[in-house]
């Protein structure tokens, strides 16, 4: 992410924060608003962190992940 998007989310939380403190008085629509984008850009980073770290453990030619160094897979083992 970069420095701008950032210093949203943490505007944004910061304003859920301070709403959240009223609870469980209503939280007004620019507080509700920053609060999906905090979801939203949370669940991107999150998928594509995920994203990154699943293709890391695909080999160049898609198959899933070689088994770990001393482990044998299903079809080898006897």
């Amino acid at each position: 992410m970069d420095l701008p998007s950032l210093e949203l989310i943490e505007q944004a939380q910061a304003r859920y924060d301070a709403a959240t403190a009223h609870a469980p008085i209503r939280i007004d629509g620019d507080a509700l608003r920053d609060c999906a984008f905090v979801d939203v850009e949370l669940l991107r980073a999150t998928i594509e962190s995920l994203g990154c770290n699943i293709k890391s453990l695909l080999n160049l030619n898609g198959r899933h992940p070689a088994p770990a160094p001393g482990v044998l897979s299903h079809h080898k083992e006897m």
